[in-house]
Formats: C-alpha cells, structure tokens, sequence
C-alpha cells in the first residue's frame, strides 16, 4: 500500500490563542466570521478562505478547527495553505482525498494564488461550487485591537491616543503589529522605559529598517 503525503499544516504558537475569541473583526468581518463558525465539518464541501499575507486566513481555519475538536492530526487533511507551496495538481489531490473521506475542506490563498489553483479547470469547478469568504485588508481599528491585545499579554497599557499615534507609523500587516508589541515589551523589559514617543520611535526605527 502506497501513502500518500499529507500536506504539513503549521499551527503557528501565539502567546494569544489562535481562537475566535482572539481574531480582531470589525463591521467588514463579523459577517465573514459568523458564516464560517457555521460550516459544519462533515459533509464534504470546499470553504476557501482569501486575503492578503497576514490578514488571518490561518488563524481563522484554526480557529474553526478548535471549535469543531478537529484532532490535532487530522489538521493536515482539512486545510490546504496555498502558502506553504501548493500548487492546482496537489490542492486536486487534496480535495478528492477530502471527497473520499466525507470531511470539509478549507483552502487558504491569497488573490494571486487563487489565479494560479484556478487554472487548472477541475479545480476551478470545485472552487467555485464551494463557499468563498473574502478577507479584507485589514483597517486601523482591527490594527489597533491587534496591538492592543499583544500588548495587554505582557501587562502593557496604553492609551488609545499611544496606539493610534503608533499604528499610524507602523506597516500595514497584522504581522508587523505583532512584532511591534513583541520588539516594545522587550525594549521596556530590557532598558526599564515606560511608554513614551522615545520608545515608540525606537520600535518603529527597528521595524522599518
């Protein structure tokens, strides 16, 4: 009997629980959130989540993984992530594995990704008959609750005119928010600084560099 590969499906480690309860939403994602806590796991169907790097395709097919008490090694046979290299043959593979077994399937991709799935006309068909949820890109109001959740991980309080003036320097991603509050607790811990415009300057210095 021949086996054949999983494709690896990183369950990325925060400090924060990759939940729902944690994934920042706004007016233009509550809507999103709510269909996708609805799918059930059984029977087969496509649900294919798409946004740009760092808008939260993963945590959310975590998220929706938890909630269904998905084993942890089944996790690999229900998410196909674009992002890790798949390309149209192997997510056709994935899907009629997914179709065998009876179970959904979540596919994650960026815009441009889908382009390149979407060329090969089985999976085009199949994509198109599943359920397409679109992630927008992220606004300072999602940022800001990002940042400010990271923080608070760490006992640090700002104030929402300290976060405002910070998200409105730093890059656009959910990831570089991220970072920032990591790279600022480590500066206040190591150097003792409270929050001040020194402090951010120097986390922003470290950030766009």
């Amino acid at each position: 009997m021949v086996m054949k590969a999983k494709q690896a499906f990183m369950d990325f480690s925060h400090r924060l629980p990759m939940d729902f309860s944690s994934f920042a939403t706004d007016i233009t994602t509550l809507a999103l959130v709510r269909q996708l806590r609805a799918q059930p796991t059984k029977p087969f169907g496509l649900i294919h989540l798409e946004g740009c790097h760092g808008c939260g395709k993963t945590h959310l097919a975590t998220a929706w993984l938890r909630e269904n008490n998905v084993p942890l090694e089944d996790w690999g046979n229900m998410v196909f992530d674009a992002g890790q290299g798949g390309g149209p043959e192997q997510l056709f593979h994935a899907i009629n594995r997914a179709w065998q077994a009876e179970h959904r399937m979540v596919v994650l991709s960026t815009p441009a990704q889908s382009e390149i799935l979407s060329k090969l006309p089985d999976v085009r068909s199949r994509l198109a008959a599943g359920i397409f949820l679109s992630i927008p890109d992220p606004g300072d109001e999602v940022l800001t609750t990002i940042l400010e959740r990271h923080l608070l991980v760490h006992g640090i309080k700002l104030t929402r005119e300290d976060l405002q003036f910070f998200i409105h320097r730093l890059p656009r991603s959910p990831q570089d928010v991220i970072h920032a509050a990591e790279l600022m607790k480590n500066i206040m811990f190591e150097q003792k600084m409270t929050a001040s415009k020194k402090l951010f300057h120097l986390v922003l210095e470290e950030i766009v560099s």
